[in-house]
């Protein structure tokens, strides 16, 4: 699934990462050649529009986005996400600041420390990953992050999910987002692992159906336990995905 560069960025789109395919190295490729003369719009374009709103809120200076998106350009020439650990070992310590500091890492890159998967979402601006163990969660560096829709969801829940998202606010957004994570997988409480659900693929739209229909019989169920104001926030927006889920 590929996504335009837009102005306007859908709210859910923040929290999704997409897969990289042959689009994406094709239109970061063309987007950079324009790059090259220090052309800050054409690195941004490249990133995408994930990478940059990340850039933006932490005021990350052209200088610096430029070199990102010049590193990530020589990796996949190189084919580096083919064996992302093994080169980012053939990479000098400034290069590793780079990537640290693209991606607000709070320590030094220790390639050995990293797994293939941590390493390979190194060399991916924001809002794109690789899922190598197919948990949907993304190991970036050593930092673990969380993913909805998933990257396997159908077209039609997605458009449902961006319909019924549109014009909330993010901490509504973000309250969403992980009670629909919690629908598909189990949280093992010791290790925090998450473990997918066999009997709730992904793929599959009756998934979310029966998801969002079992979130909603639980807030019929605790209606009148929960906290003060939860019922009235979550059980509209639940009813409004449903109803969208029914007609996709």
């Amino acid at each position: 699934m590929s996504f335009a560069i837009s102005n306007e960025l859908p709210a859910w789109r923040r929290y999704y990462r997409a897969r990289p395919d042959e689009a994406f190295f094709a239109g970061f490729q063309q987007a950079l050649q324009q790059a090259a003369s220090g052309d800050v719009a054409a690195a941004r374009a490249a990133l995408g529009p994930v990478q940059a709103l990340h850039d933006d809120s932490v005021g990350r200076p052209a200088e610096q986005q430029l070199r990102f998106a010049s590193l990530l350009n020589k990796a996949y020439q190189a084919n580096g996400l083919q064996a992302a650990k093994a080169y980012l070992q053939n990479l000098p310590p400034a290069d590793l600041a780079v990537l640290q500091e693209a991606h607000s890492l709070a320590e030094p890159i220790n390639v050995a420390s990293l797994s293939e998967e941590g390493a390979a979402n190194l060399l991916l601006p924001a809002g794109y990953g690789v899922d190598l163990d197919g948990d949907q969660f993304f190991d970036v560096g050593l930092a673990r992050t969380g993913s909805f829709p998933p990257q396997d969801a159908p077209a039609g829940f997605v458009q449902a999910w961006e319909q019924a998202t549109t014009g909330l606010d993010e901490g509504d957004l973000l309250q969403h987002v992980f009670t629909m994570q919690l629908s598909f997988s189990s949280i093992n409480l010791e290790t925090g692992r998450t473990t997918l659900r066999a009997d709730r693929p992904s793929s599959e739209l009756a998934s979310y159906r029966d998801s969002v229909g079992n979130i909603l019989a639980m807030l019929e169920r605790d209606r009148h336990t929960l906290p003060a104001g939860q019922y009235e926030r979550e059980a509209p927006f639940y009813r409004r995905l449903q109803a969208l889920l029914a007609a996709a």
